[in-house]
């Protein structure tokens, strides 16, 4: 099984394996906005969160794992850009999940990354 068979991806995204991870972005978004995008990967989350404003963090169980969260604010050039970051530890390994969107659209898609975190099966990832 691969890494990203631990996910099950939104419908019409489009994926692509970069560097190790597993990286779905949505449809284009109208305006030349960024697109939404989800990263799955083992080991430290994304350099480019280094430095973000942590929002929100917590530890709670999801859907009987249990899971680190963080909301954080951050910017790419021009764009103000909301991640949000669920880390599962499995057998000693960091699987990362991170979504990132236009602040914009937050409130749009905040919902999807929230199915798409509570329907990872950790252990098919590790």
């Amino acid at each position: 099984m691969s890494l990203g068979d631990a996910v099950v991806w939104p419908p019409g995204w489009r994926r692509l394996t970069i560097g190790g991870a597993v990286v779905a972005t949505s449809p284009t978004l109208p305006g030349g906005r960024p697109p939404a995008r989800l990263e799955w990967r083992r080991g430290a989350p994304a350099a480019e969160l280094d430095g973000a404003d942590i929002e929100d963090e917590d530890r709670y169980d999801l859907v009987g794992h249990e899971v680190g969260y963080r909301r954080l604010g951050h910017r790419a050039g021009d764009v103000e850009l909301v991640s949000e970051e669920w880390r599962w530890q499995v057998d000693g390994e960091l699987l990362v999940l991170t979504g990132t969107v236009p602040r914009a659209d937050y409130l749009a898609v905040c919902d999807l990354f929230e199915e798409v975190a509570a329907g990872v099966d950790p252990a098919t990832g590790s």
